[in-house]
């Protein structure tokens, strides 16, 4: 395995989108470093006197697009150009917001009580890095602030949940927002740039839980709350009802209805999760569904060759290994459903190709289905581990290796992580190289690093015999590092000696001015 070294940070370090930079809030500074040889490109002292250490609860990058912004003081608007290509990187509090330039820090945006007298609950960017979205407390506004214009372009009173009550539309970059005023739900779509109000729809949902476009943006997907029915709303992209699906419910006969939903990657197909332990698919072309995925309590023969159990090594508590049970075998379950029926597929995640995708079933946390669209019966694969499933990913370009992490992370000397793929003839649970310090009970926090082919995987001077290296991003509140696997088989790299960079910090090596930049 090759790894960099750990870096300091004062919270929880984040990845650039497209997986070249990674921003750290260390001290009283902000220092980006590339993902790719792990050196400092930008180092910026932060203003003090507007945010305080120790309370950063936002930390977001943008989109690495053409930048359009005008500069504080002074409007710069490209609009007709082409702009330059960057990216913006957010810092926010309860109160003020400090956006920058990633490859100019004297491009500083600052918002000083974007939501008024009311504290900030949640802040990001919006479909572009020349917007961004503030949700107040309480839920009682959300407004939309454009740093072309230097001002608020909208003001929405009474939002849902800032978790799923919005959602952008792919290449247009319409606003759909659904909010909730004297007890009832309504749709709002708003244009892009300008943030004018396009359409008010009144929902007919009693507590709508999200909101969702499809991947083409012709779709949009609203469900109700479980226990009032099954009930999923879909609407095209002009605020049009086209259909309601119930999912064979009706008033005789009302059941616990939508946990969650998720479109297929090529918008082809709308993938549902009950909370009666089922994934249910409805093809775009009729919405009606066309098969359904049931997550049985009790795994009998005709699963075991796609079944893996995660197997800790007599004597040893760090070496694990999948293996496959010889008899049927039970997903191991925290909760009985019938004492707890508000619980089901709570999480799917469709793969870049959309021909696979992963469920979580809260009745058995440490299970990962893995399911196929043309393969109704048996899974594809069944993942069991020890501790609860915290979350899983798909890499982005290579779309059938799935990435699981567990809750038990945080608390290991020695963190690992699992790794499936449907090209390999078993899965991998791999060992991570552990961090310099682990406070107790901090959370660490695991993801891919998608770096360009270019970059070789991510790494310097590291090939991986037969194909490119990738890199996982692993860190918590205190520090980071970078891990690079091979992707071939899911084996570890050959060790590579530990690259070795003087000095703890960004102090050392500009303690001259404020910034500094250095070419990738």
């Amino acid at each position: 395995m090759n790894f960099s070294r750990c870096f300091p940070s004062s919270q929880h370090s984040v990845p650039s989108l497209d997986g070249r930079l990674i921003a750290t809030v260390h001290e009283s500074r902000l220092i980006i470093r590339s993902s790719k040889k792990s050196i400092i490109v930008q180092n910026f002292a932060l203003p003090q006197d507007v945010l305080t250490i120790s309370s950063w609860p936002f930390l977001q990058w943008s989109r690495r697009e053409h930048l359009t912004g005008a500069n504080p003081g002074e409007l710069q608007t490209n609009s007709q150009g082409p702009g330059r290509a960057a990216s913006r990187i957010l810092l926010a509090n309860d109160m003020t917001v400090l956006v920058m330039d990633t490859d100019d820090f004297q491009g500083q945006f600052m918002v000083n009580g974007g939501c008024g007298n009311l504290k900030i609950a949640h802040v990001c960017f919006g479909y572009s890095a020349d917007e961004i979205m503030l949700f107040s407390v309480s839920g009682i506004k959300v407004v939309i602030w454009s740093f072309v214009t230097n001002r608020a372009l909208a003001e929405i009173r009474d939002p849902k949940s800032p978790a799923t009550c919005y959602n952008l539309r792919p290449r247009t970059g319409h606003l759909a927002i659904l909010t909730r005023a004297s007890g009832h739900d309504t749709l709002l779509l708003l244009s892009p740039k300008s943030r004018e109000l396009v359409e008010s729809v009144n929902l007919t949902t009693v507590d709508a839980q999200g909101i969702k476009w499809s991947s083409d943006g012709r779709w949009l997907a609203i469900w109700d709350i479980p226990s009032m029915g099954f009930k999923v709303l879909i609407y095209t992209a002009d605020g049009n009802l086209y259909k309601t699906y119930t999912g064979g419910q009706d008033t005789d006969n009302i059941g616990l209805g939508v946990k969650t939903l998720k479109w297929s990657p090529d918008s082809n197909l709308l993938a549902i999760g009950d909370c009666n332990q089922r994934v249910v698919l409805l093809p775009v072309s009729f919405f009606s569904p066309s098969i359904t995925f049931e997550h049985v309590s009790r795994l009998e023969n005709a699963y075991l060759s796609n079944v893996w159990e995660e197997h800790i090594n007599a004597g040893t508590t760090t070496t694990r290994t999948y293996i496959q049970p010889t008899q049927p075998t039970c997903p191991p379950a925290t909760m009985d459903a019938s004492q707890h029926p508000n619980n089901g597929i709570s999480t799917i995640e469709w793969n870049p190709i959309s021909n696979l995708f992963a469920t979580k079933n809260d009745i058995h946390p440490s299970t990962i289905w893995i399911w196929s669209p043309r393969q109704q019966d048996i899974p594809v694969a069944v993942l069991i581990h020890h501790s609860p499933v915290r979350k899983f990913t798909w890499h982005p370009s290579h779309p059938y290796l799935l990435l699981i992490q567990c809750h038990h992370l945080h608390i290991l000397s020695d963190p690992i992580l699992y790794l499936w793929s449907a090209l390999w003839d078993t899965p991998n649970i791999i060992k991570l190289p552990a961090l310099d310090k682990q406070p107790a009970g901090a959370r660490v926090e695991v993801g891919w690093l998608i770096i360009d082919d270019d970059d070789g995987g991510g790494g310097d001077d590291v090939e991986e015999v037969g194909g490119r290296p990738l890199s996982i991003f692993v860190g918590n509140n205190v520090n980071y590092t970078t891990v690079k696997i091979g992707s071939r088989d899911g084996q570890v790299l050959a060790p590579q000696k530990k690259m070795e960079i003087k000095g703890i910090g960004p102090e050392d090596i500009f303690d001259e001015g404020t910034s500094s930049v250095v070419d990738l």
